[in-house]
């Protein structure tokens, strides 16, 4: 409880899944951070492609955070395999694209799906 309400441990604490306090984290977003010893998510995966943004002191995906598969920062060849260029938006027509769910709070552009915009070898679009 935060001030008399129930909020979410990441509404307080960036990252946490699980917390004891809105000051402490037990469990950290795996595919985001790991806990420090001052039980904060802060080290970020590099490995999941999660890098740390100084400026607003939190992990940040600077490609496409497929909240449907565990939160994993993904490329659009991840996504969509042989696709070149991809773009995030709500409303993907026919295109060829690949549903990854919204989070205001981690995902860098709006709309809950990717969709290729450049096919690469092998593709074709109709």
């Amino acid at each position: 409880m935060v001030e008399g309400e129930c909020v979410s441990c990441s509404a307080s604490l960036e990252h946490c899944v699980s917390c004891t306090s809105d000051k402490i984290c037990d469990k950290c977003d795996y595919h985001v951070a790991t806990l420090d010893d001052s039980g904060m998510c802060t080290q970020c995966r590099e490995e999941n492609n999660w890098y740390k943004n100084d400026v607003l002191d939190k992990c940040e995906c600077l490609e496409y955070v497929n909240i449907l598969d565990d939160n994993k920062c993904q490329t659009c060849d991840d996504l969509m395999p042989g696709c070149m260029a991809c773009e995030q938006t709500d409303n993907p027509g026919d295109s060829l694209f690949v549903e990854i769910g919204y989070d205001q709070s981690i995902s860098k552009d709006v709309g809950k799906y990717v969709m290729c915009t450049e096919c690469g070898d092998n593709m074709i679009h109709d």
